[in-house]
């Protein structure tokens, strides 16, 4: 069913239920005669993951398609508001009634965002004659690593103070803030415990 997705109300979109026509399962999703309102969304949250790729099977039913006047292409959306088309996802002539994919990567917008959405939208000029169906549709990432850190600690020794924070937590191959070693009245910095001066 689409309970997982967005659709308009009322919607030319349906679950069809016919193991003939689907490419895998025995679902597919349809839409028939759609006009420029009529899409298919979904909301997702990609934190922690990048390099976003999308992958769905689509066909015509036998028969039918789109032609010239038809449209159908994915769009992308951080806020539901503003969406953008996902470039070579613009189908205006189909009459293969063979599956076909398409796959995607998503701009990079898309990673690591936890308000991603989106959507198939149909715009067809003919109410029964024009149709679509989608399914096995896949949304992927590549995990982000979780940074290297190091914790630098600094701690003044006899006759001596430093100044800076002593405890600092940085992200391999940085650096840290500065610290200054401080020499008491009579005595003066030689070097560090690790043996870089400065």
């Amino acid at each position: 069913n689409l309970s997982n997705w967005s659709v308009p109300a009322p919607t030319k979109w349906s679950v069809i239920n016919n193991t003939g026509g689907a490419h895998s399962g025995s679902k597919r999703a349809k839409v028939t005669g759609a006009n420029a309102t009529d899409y298919l969304s979904h909301a997702i949250s990609t934190v922690g993951y990048n390099t976003i790729t999308l992958s769905y099977w689509y066909d015509t039913d036998t028969s039918k398609g789109i032609e010239g006047a038809d449209d159908f292409k994915v769009e992308w959306s951080t806020d539901g508001v503003n969406w953008n088309v996902i470039a070579g996802s613009d189908i205006s002539v189909l009459n293969n009634h063979t599956y076909q994919q398409n796959i995607f990567t998503v701009p990079v917008g898309a990673n690591d965002n936890a308000n991603l959405s989106f959507r198939f939208l149909a715009n067809f000029n003919s109410a029964s004659s024009d149709t679509f169906n989608i399914e096995d549709v896949e949304l992927d990432g590549t995990v982000i690593p979780t940074p290297v850190t190091h914790t630098l600690t600094y701690a003044a020794g006899a006759n001596g103070s430093i100044t800076g924070t002593a405890s600092q937590t940085v992200n391999d191959t940085a650096n840290g803030t500065a610290i200054i070693a401080v020499a008491d009245t009579g005595f003066h910095f030689l070097n560090w415990s690790d043996a870089q001066a400065g």
